[in-house]
């Protein structure tokens, strides 16, 4: 999947209609508060920032003067060396959280995640050619609550979108549900 290809479709909004049929096509629908217009282009305008700019790897000085503060400051902060091999939670309340994330039904699961953040490197990780699982196919807004989204999964083994989903929170939609 070339990158051009993606920020092409980014620009001009191509639908999953126009998909090669032996596509996997994901859709999810993405619920905000109104605000709908508003939070695809915020979402739409990172992504375009991310994909031409990639090639910059994980140092956040140089992205923070390339993405938006609203999305810099939702970050959660990174780990030091020292705070890696002490982290604030002990082993012990890291597999008590793990257990109870466990037994979760699905829906919560995913609050609980959204929840607890992401650092810069750990999201940015995910658009890295290496890790993508999606490619942005097209969006379309529904209603003034309510979006469409559509992503080329890279095959039908599964697909991690959670940086996605992470990103439309914080661009101010409520809720990403696959469909």
């Amino acid at each position: 999947m070339m990158v051009e290809e993606e920020i092409g479709r980014l620009n001009d909004g191509k639908t999953r209609d126009q998909a090669p049929p032996e596509s996997v096509i994901l859709e999810l629908i993405v619920e905000t508060d109104g605000d709908a217009k508003n939070v695809l282009s915020k979402v739409k305008n990172t992504l375009i920032c991310v994909l031409e700019n990639i090639h910059i790897r994980s140092n956040i000085e140089l992205w923070s003067n390339k993405l938006p503060d609203w999305l810099i400051d939702a970050f959660s902060p990174e780990m030091s060396e020292a705070e890696a091999f002490s982290p604030e939670m002990s082993e012990a309340e890291a597999l008590e959280w793990l257990d109870m994330w466990r037994k979760l039904p699905n829906e919560e699961k995913k609050i609980a995640e959204l929840k607890k953040g992401w650092s810069f490197n750990n999201w940015i990780n995910w658009f890295y050619p290496e890790h993508r699982s999606w490619y942005w196919w097209g969006a379309h807004i529904k209603d003034r609550n309510n979006i469409g989204v559509f992503i080329l999964l890279k095959d039908d083994s599964g697909v991690a979108y959670g940086a996605l989903e992470w990103l439309f929170v914080k661009a101010g939609a409520i809720s990403v549900e696959a469909k």
